[in-house]
């Protein structure tokens, strides 16, 4: 039987249900087109992403967007730690991204214009818990938890920010063959805030953070079918 996500149903250790996000990861050889919108950034930033299934357990990928003010390129591994095989009801993976994000935004505080002026190396490690269901296992709700640390590149004894996501709630879906959906929303909380020419703003402080998106997937064919 065909089964969606470019694959056959088989009960091999290497089947896949191809997710672009936190859901899971795509299968080897499988390629993903990914538009998004990045609510980690303010304003939040357009952002567009070339995944790629390197093994059936490692997703690789890069991203390149901004927006008003705001312009990141990110490179993401996404590998999988566990998953209830039999069933592939369950999955545990992590995720890694790393790259340059350029900030150049004014704030309003007090009535007072704050300048917010970042050029920086950001470096995120998220954990994450999915629950597949539905036919085939074409959807996925999951549970991330996540660290942010963002390295100042233009300023000598500038701080290092961190921020904590403790719970990000997310859904994902296949459409169709070829397509994918997903949602997120969740909130974080500045550790250490966030530098201005003013000093420091935001520390300790709570606010929403999420994402949506398309993905076109092709290739990845056979990666599902049985060794010979």
């Amino acid at each position: 039987r065909n089964m969606p996500g470019n694959q056959r149903i088989t009960w091999d250790l290497r089947r896949q249900v191809p997710f672009v996000r936190n859901g899971g990861t795509l299968n080897r050889h499988e390629t993903a087109f990914v538009a998004y919108v990045d609510g980690d950034l303010f304003p939040p930033a357009a952002m567009v992403s070339l995944q790629r299934g390197i093994f059936y357990w490692l997703t690789l990928g890069l991203d390149v967007g901004g927006s008003y003010g705001t312009f990141q390129v990110l490179f993401r591994i996404k590998q999988e730690m566990a998953r209830a095989r039999r069933s592939n009801a369950f999955f545990w993976g992590w995720h890694i991204r790393t790259g340059y994000k350029f900030v150049n935004v004014d704030l309003t505080s007090m009535n007072e214009v704050l300048r917010f002026q970042d050029t920086s190396w950001i470096l995120t490690f998220e954990n994450t818990f999915a629950y597949r269901f539905g036919q085939h296992r074409r959807r996925a709700i999951y549970l991330n938890t996540e660290i942010y640390a963002d390295f100042d590149m233009s300023v000598e004894n500038h701080q290092t920010d961190l921020y904590v996501k403790p719970a990000v709630l997310g859904f994902e879906t296949i459409i169709g063959r070829n397509w994918n959906f997903f949602v997120e929303a969740g909130f974080a909380i500045a550790v250490n805030g966030w530098e201005t020419n003013g000093g420091v703003l935001g520390e300790g402080d709570i606010f929403p953070v999420g994402a949506l998106g398309f993905a076109y997937r092709w290739g990845g064919v056979r990666t599902a079918l049985p060794s010979e």
